[in-house]
């Protein structure tokens, strides 16, 4: 009559497990959102800096890209530079998912 509390017990143990997993992540959500990453383009013309949490933080443009005959440029560099921070954050942030659940891949987390 009492087999099924063993099962009960393991249930209860992955469950606070992954309660305390969903703790970790969100506090390294939190952690996250406070880096930094910087990108750049045409050798440091444009620079652009994300947060963790993927929101552009500064855009910084060389005055000499700023005018109506390199309007296509300077479209283009603004699009490389903030692509390259978004990389670099995304890079760090999978790293620091993969680290926090032993290399696991778990979907919705990241």
């Amino acid at each position: 009559m009492l087999r099924g509390l063993g099962d009960l017990a393991k249930m209860g143990g992955l469950l606070q497990q992954a309660l305390d997993m969903r703790k970790r992540i969100e506090e390294m959500k939190a952690e996250l959102a406070g880096q930094r990453f910087e990108g750049e383009a045409l050798g440091g013309a444009v620079r652009v800096v994300v947060t963790g949490a993927m929101e552009i933080e500064s855009l910084v443009i060389s005055p000499e890209l700023v005018s109506p005959e390199h309007s296509e440029e300077l479209a283009a560099m603004v699009q490389a530079a903030v692509n390259s921070a978004i990389k670099t954050a995304q890079e760090y942030v999978q790293q620091r998912m993969r680290d926090l659940t032993g290399g696991y891949d778990i979907p919705g987390i990241s």
